[in-house]
């Protein structure tokens, strides 16, 4: 399993972070049948990825009093209220995730270890899926929708991390680790709609604040996901395997393949770039 982060960051670091790898040549890059597969599949898996994704990002917000993620060293000071119980309702789109529109209702419990000065909590996080429409991601491309149906509810595992001391120190940790079930996605191209299947697996890291006086945001993780589904009596199959960490290089690197045929590696940035495609 490779790495791809769950949690959102401002547009700058992340055009930075995604932005370095190697394209291949256009000889070996996917068709446009390939590709229009390819941005189906991305965005099933994107619908569910940013539910996931806010759901996170609603916990440790809940607890972390507002800290900021900012790279460049200015931070007020906050009080953390890490919680062993979290009850949020995430209204989507937002800065983080622009593409996806619907409600999710998160609910996440565990226990604190320590203090809010210096301490964890180990949640167990479950999302559902609870606008009547369901949770859309658009395609900003194209406009193909993919949506999740009202009711879907998925759980995972989330870490955070805290030191607060009001000194030279004011930094959260958190680490997701997720197994998508299959899940039923509706996939529309404009002219017809079918039902997606989704499974897959994603983990995540990201850490943000002021460590020994020193502004820093880090952003590591994986996603490997398939998407299967039917149109026109033509099965199709996508795999995607990426990673990302801004710690290391390469940055990012994504490989898909497209009903068996393999390409990459990529960026998750250069596939935006070149493509119009949002990998997740």
């Amino acid at each position: 399993m490779r790495r791809i982060h769950a949690f959102g960051a401002t547009a700058a670091l992340v055009t930075f972070a995604l932005g370095l790898g190697c394209w291949l040549d256009d000889e070996s890059d996917p068709n446009a049948a390939e590709l229009g597969l390819l941005r189906e599949g991305s965005a099933a898996a994107g619908a569910l990825a940013d539910a996931m994704d806010a759901s996170s990002e609603a916990v440790v917000a809940d607890g972390s009093g507002g800290l900021q993620k900012s790279a460049d060293g200015r931070k007020d000071p906050v009080t953390f209220a890490f919680q062993g119980s979290v009850l949020a309702v995430v209204t989507l789109p937002n800065t983080d995730h622009p593409n996806a529109t619907g409600e999710v209702t998160v609910t996440a419990t565990g226990s604190v270890v320590g203090d809010q000065t210096d301490g964890s909590v180990s949640y167990s996080v479950a999302f559902e899926v609870t606008s009547p429409a369901g949770l859309t991601f658009t395609d900003p491309s194209t406009g193909a929708t993919a949506t999740v149906p009202q009711h879907t509810s998925l759980s995972y595992d989330l870490d955070v991390m805290w030191l607060n001391d009001s000194g030279a120190n004011q930094w959260v940790r958190a680490d997701a680790v997720a197994t998508l079930p299959s899940v039923q996605v509706a996939l529309s191209n404009g002219v017809t709609t079918v039902t997606a299947t989704v499974s897959g697996q994603r983990t995540g890291h990201v850490g943000y604040g002021v460590e020994s006086g020193a502004a820093f945001i880090e952003l590591s993780g994986a996603s490997e996901w398939d998407a299967t589904w039917t149109r026109n009596a033509v099965a199709h199959a996508v795999h995607v395997d990426a990673t990302v960490d801004i710690a290391g290089l390469p940055l990012s690197t994504v490989y898909v393949t497209i009903d068996g045929v393999t390409y990459g590696p990529y960026t998750i940035l250069g596939i935006l770039a070149r493509w119009g495609i949002v990998v997740k």
